[in-house]
């Protein structure tokens, strides 16, 4: 088990909104301490307390937010409403009753991706592509769809700061 200080030196690295208030000194140590125990079920928050005080500051580089908004100054945004989901079971018996569906959808000009992920793929259309979608597959099949969804797309430079 690592130990207090190791803990909260990982929870600091991996939250950069709060890397960012500690460099500009406009953190309350006990709240995050507070924030902290509760979210990693320590009990002894005056280690937290302590562990949050000696975190080393000076080693941060700049703010990550100011990284953040340079890099999406150069970014190409855009945003998509009336987006559903449609998670499937994985197998090559499901991508093969959607290959022909996928191809009626891109012909058509429309919105539709295809994802694997650990429990099988991911199917992101338009809400109004959804039936037709799951028509091709079998009720088993269909793990969740999710309609009504906004999708935001950042494309970013190929240098990421």
């Amino acid at each position: 088990m690592a130990t207090v200080a190791r803990q909260v030196r990982d929870y600091i690295a991996g939250h950069p909104s709060i890397s960012d208030a500690l460099k500009m000194d406009i953190v309350n140590y006990s709240a995050l301490a507070r924030k902290i125990s509760r979210e990693l079920g320590i009990r002894k928050e005056e280690a937290v307390l302590a562990a949050c005080r000696r975190y080393p500051v000076e080693k941060l580089r700049g703010y990550s937010e100011d990284a953040v908004r340079r890099t999406l100054q150069k970014s190409r945004i855009q945003t998509r409403t009336k987006v559903a989901t449609i998670t499937v079971v994985e197998g090559v018996d499901v991508l093969q009753r959607l290959g022909d569906v996928v191809e009626e959808l891109l012909d058509e000009n429309k919105e539709c991706r295809l994802i694997q992920v650990s429990q099988g793929t991911v199917i992101i259309a338009d809400d109004d592509s959804v039936s037709r979608v799951t028509r091709k597959l079998r009720p088993e099949q269909i793990i969740s769809v999710t309609k009504g969804l906004v999708e935001i797309s950042v494309t970013s430079p190929e240098t990421i700061e």
